[in-house]
């Protein structure tokens, strides 16, 4: 027995030491179904990296860029993933990143998936490598075999119940499939006392105790502001913002998944914890889905008043969703009850069925004529719909209150006799038996808003049209252009465009649609061609009435707003109006400004948010459960990462974006749009607008951020590309979409970079590539014996009209603050080199150029509250003292303003900078061979024989000395229109620039244009 015990204990000892100390071996084999991507870190530090991955080739579950594929598994080269793939279709993409940190640029394929069952990835090298030994023999001696675990990168959770630490509350959280996996706590407020919380990192769980995960959050006691989101990624559960009750007196609170409400003791949220129906969406005539919490083991019933509607089928194949078939058409007016056992719910009416049955295709809104108005709001869930009318813009109470009619396809109709203009109105709508005020989506204007006062949902204004428009305005017309291409774009919002001191402005007219108009003279002088104003439909955050200069950085409550969060799609902003109280006067102030920017020759391009709303409540009032995208929970969707993502699929969802869209043409005379967040739409959509709002004006200009932003299926999403999908190439004259590709080779490694990261100005290596694929637009099928980047996502177009080609906007540090946070050791005269650079790149390249407002001034965006680096990085909701233009610039950096100018005078006059199609850029421009690391030169030909410039030569140069490159063909006869200094047509008499037979001579950090 004691020999016996001895052995036991020995061979149990062994293998702990075995276990304990024996190095770590090769990986399992790769799992049938998949593929394996293997990883490598010089630093051995693997927490927080995942992988994001798409394509036709991907089989497994969507996945959520907040939300990345954990690390599957370690072996002794590094970390890997085990990547579920779908054999024989090849279309494999991928991006290993933490947070918005990407390892080591934006997009990569996944090399012959079907052969290459395995490959290996090294952390900042763009190679795939197909076997272990050229992957190690890459590093050049660096690799050193990992000893990482899973169990070391895991989180440190406290298993049990602890104490709640002094200076902290409690958050509990239950979930009923117990899968706390990557589910983190977003949170923020003055009562917070922890480190600031990104929504890319949330708070990690702290603790597992027998009711679920908890999480500790430090607290400023005293305070009680402190708001919180559970998410996983871009999954909420259940709401977007959520506030946690009167944290000074309940030291934890309890929540429960899908529940809305804080619990204040355990056994409370407990018994809110147990089964219940989720949902029962009718889905068409005879289908009812029914899902509970987890599987029942009762039989479902659907009632109709006292009486059971009979089933014919039920499909369980999917619980704990369910499929009910009805022997009998359900009626679509009808809520019916849903029983099962003690659990009960009632239906909805599923957007599918809310298409097919209720689209409608006429007008909508109030239709004012002097003897009556008609009003018509789409709601055809609704029970019952009344008219609030009111006399003033500020009035609490309706002086009438008028019960409206339901007509055919769900539209509620009434016609008030009399003349209501300049009134105000709301209307009152009752859906499931709750009935809500709700501001009519098709209001042409609005009351004066404070979204900080009493009302929380606006009135619309009852106008007559023909009043707002301005002296003139009937022989007003759209900016003519005899091509897409000829297009210079200048991004600048009405606010800081005249806010600052020194801006010349009157007083009173500062940062309004009429003090715009006394700076126009810059943007003549400029040279551009349109401007994109910021957006000036109706947005909600911030008090129309305050017009004060906000003399505040990033800190503190400031009355500002950039308005990417939409009140009114119809509606013009109150704020840059002189009086937002005048309904009439909003309107024709904005007319009044497109008017002036029409005289001088200027057209306007409006920038419009469709993808999401400020407020849910905004249509879900109206119409529950349509006009926004939702998570298999029933939660909002947020890919616009702003709380909800809405339906462009979605008949009526279209139809507004399509009205709205085609309203400011015809009603603004606006020449064209700019889709934020156009990655959010659907390609249907996008190619009814183009299609109507060119029929109307063939000269439209039409872009858009083509991100794939993931609330839709790849296919369907209006994007620039996703690994081979790419929607440019599914239309003829396509709406532009942004090369980010560009962008980033030229200033940084990708939009999120931090300040001191940089690109090819800033001497960064091997950003050549993917310079020359910007330079030809991103055309898909153009080839060069030269190297260019060839990833599809930066060969995504078959038109240069497609193409929006810049380096910066509105988004992220202005070029200036980028480059001086990114050259400690630089001169501010290489600085402003590194800018002009830059510049003169989007404007010598293909495509249509864009131009952040306030560039050619070297604008920065000062941030007294960042002591980091002092500059403000996303300034939209920041002061003035950020945000506006500073016009002692323009004096104290002319050079840099002529140099601008030259540059697009230059693009304007030699038609061979925009050639019209591919198969011009294809035999015009050849890129020159030249083996000179942070340099790009290239021949230009104008294809159409009118141009008396026969042959260009561009040469970019982020060298900080000379450089010799040899070019066939040219000699001292060749005239130099661009140096590092001035740009223009005319040839420079003093210059840098050495021209010599086959050879030019080209400065420090400078762009060379020369032509013969």
């Amino acid at each position: 027995m004691g020999n016996r015990y001895s052995r036991l204990v020995f061979l149990v000892l062994a293998l702990v030491l075995l276990f304990s100390f024996a190095p770590l071996t090769q990986a399992s084999d790769v799992p049938d179904g998949h593929v394996r991507i293997h990883y490598h870190r010089y630093d051995a530090d693997y927490r927080g990296w995942g992988l994001h991955v798409w394509g036709k080739g991907y089989a497994g579950d969507r996945v959520e860029w907040t939300a990345p594929l954990p690390i599957t598994g370690f072996d002794d080269y590094g970390a890997y993933w085990d990547v579920p793939y779908k054999e024989g279709t090849g279309d494999l993409n991928f991006i290993i990143h933490r947070g918005d940190n990407k390892d080591p640029k934006p997009d990569r394929a996944y090399p012959d998936p079907d052969n290459n069952k395995e490959i290996w990835c090294v952390t900042g090298d763009v190679t795939e490598y197909t076997s272990k030994e050229e992957a190690i023999a890459s590093m050049e001696g660096k690799f050193e075999k990992n000893t990482v675990t899973l169990e070391d990168i895991r989180p440190r959770v406290k298993k049990g119940a602890t104490e709640i630490p002094e200076g902290h509350v409690r958050l509990h959280y239950r979930r009923f499939d117990e899968n706390y996996e990557g589910w983190g706590l977003h949170l923020w407020g003055e009562g917070y006392a922890g480190p600031p919380v990104t929504w890319g990192s949330p708070l990690p769980i702290t603790g597992i105790d027998d009711y679920g995960a908890y999480w500790d959050i430090p607290y400023n006691e005293g305070v009680g502001d402190l708001n919180f989101i559970i998410h996983k990624g871009n999954i909420k559960d259940p709401q977007p913002d959520r506030t946690y009750p009167d944290p000074d007196k309940n030291k934890e609170i309890w929540c429960v998944s899908g529940e809305v409400k804080e619990f204040l003791n355990k056994e409370e949220a407990l018994n809110a914890a147990g089964n219940k129906v989720v949902s029962a969406v009718i889905k068409d005539r005879r289908t009812i889905e029914v899902e509970f919490r987890s599987e029942i083991s009762k039989p479902i019933y659907i009632r109709d008043g006292y009486d059971y509607v009979p089933l014919k089928k039920l499909d369980m194949s999917q619980a704990p969703v369910y499929v009910l078939t009805t022997r009998e058409d359900l009626d679509y007016n009808k809520t019916y009850k849903i029983e099962c056992g003690a659990l009960e719910g009632k239906t909805i009416l599923g957007p599918e069925a809310i298409d097919k049955a209720f689209a409608y295709d006429g007008e909508l809104g109030a239709l004012y004529k002097p003897e009556a108005t008609t009003f018509k709001l789409w709601a055809p869930l609704a029970t019952e719909v009344k008219l609030k009318l009111f006399k003033e813009g500020n009035d609490q109470k309706p002086y009438k209150i008028v019960p409206m009619n339901k007509g055919d396809k769900g539209v509620w109709s009434v016609t008030v006799a009399g003349d209501l203009l300049g009134e105000f109105y709301q209307y009152s709508v009752t859906n499931n038996g709750q009935t809500r005020n709700a501001l009519d989506p098709y209001a042409r204007s609005m009351a004066g808003f404070n979204s900080n006062g009493p009302d929380k949902v606006g009135k619309g204004a009852i106008v007559d049209l023909d009043l707002t428009d301005p002296e003139g305005w009937n022989q007003d017309d759209y900016v003519s252009i005899e091509d897409q291409e000829d297009v210079v774009i200048y991004e600048m919002s009405v606010r800081d465009f005249t806010i600052s001191v020194d801006s010349g402005v009157d007083f009173e007219k500062k940062g309004t649609y009429l003090g715009f108009i006394d700076k126009i003279p810059h943007l003549k002088d400029l040279g551009i061609t349109h401007v994109q104003l910021m957006p000036v439909l109706n947005f909600y955050y911030g008090n129309e009435f305050n017009k004060d200069f906000e003399n505040i950085g990033s800190a503190g409550e400031a009355n500002y707003n950039w308005g990417y969060d939409p009140h009114n799609y119809f509606t013009p902003e109150g704020w840059y109006s002189l009086d937002p109280s005048d309904p009439h006067l909003r309107i024709k102030e904005l007319k009044t400004l497109i008017k002036a920017l029409h005289d001088a020759g200027i057209g306007v391009v409006l920038d419009v948010v469709y993808n999401h709303t400020a407020k849910t409540s905004t249509f879900e009032d109206i119409v529950p459960n349509y006009y926004y995208r939702r998570n298999p929970d029933g939660s909002f969707t947020s890919g616009s990462g702003c709380g909800n993502d809405t339906a462009s699929e979605r008949a009526m969802m279209r139809k507004l974006i399509v009205d709205s869209t085609r309203y400011w043409v015809e009603e603004y005379h606006v020449d064209g749009f700019r889709f934020d967040l156009m990655g959010l739409h659907d390609e249907t959509t996008m190619k009814k607008v183009a299609s109507t709002l060119r029929s109307i004006n063939p000269d439209v200009v039409l872009h858009g951020e083509g991100w794939n932003m993931g609330t839709l299926p790849v296919k369907d999403r209006y994007i620039k590309g996703a690994g081979a999908e790419r929607s440019c190439l599914q239309m003829e004259h396509a709406i532009a979409v942004f090369n980010d590709g560009l962008r980033d080779a030229l200033k940084h490694e990708y939009y999120a970079s931090p300040l001191p990261e940089g690109g090819f100005v800033q001497r960064q290596k091997n950003k050549e590539p993917l310079i020359r694929s910007g330079i030809i637009a991103g055309m898909v099928d153009y080839t060069s014996p030269v190297l260019i980047d060839g990833n599809p996502y930066n060969r995504f177009a078959d038109d240069p009209e497609e193409t929006i080609t810049y380096v910066t906007c509105h988004d992220g540090y202005t070029l200036w603050d980028k480059i001086v946070g990114s050259t400690p050791n630089a001169t501010e005269e290489e600085r402003k080199q590194m800018h002009k650079l830059a510049h003169a790149v989007i404007l010598t390249s293909q495509g249509k150029p864009f131009i952040h407002g306030g560039a050619e001034l070297l604008r920065s965006k000062p941030d007294p509250d960042n002591d980091r680096y002092g500059v403000d990085h996303n300034s939209y909701d920041s002061g003035d003292l950020t945000n506006q233009i500073d016009w002692s610039r323009k004096v104290k950096y002319a050079d840099v303003y002529e140099y601008f100018k030259g540059l697009i005078e230059l693009r304007k006059s030699h038609e061979a900078f925009r050639m019209e199609t591919m198969e011009e850029i294809q035999k015009g421009l050849t890129f020159i061979e030249e083996d000179i690391p942070f340099l790009v030169a290239y021949r230009l030909e104008e294809q159409d024989g009118t141009d008396p410039w026969k042959e260009i030569v561009v040469i970019y140069n982020a060298n900080k000395e000379n450089k010799t490159v040899e070019v066939d063909g040219v000699d001292p006869s060749w005239k130099v229109v661009v140096d590092g200094d001035r740009a223009g047509v005319e040839p420079l008499a003093e210059t840098e620039v050495v021209v010599r037979d086959g050879e030019v001579v080209v400065p420090p950090i400078s762009c060379v244009v020369i032509h013969k």
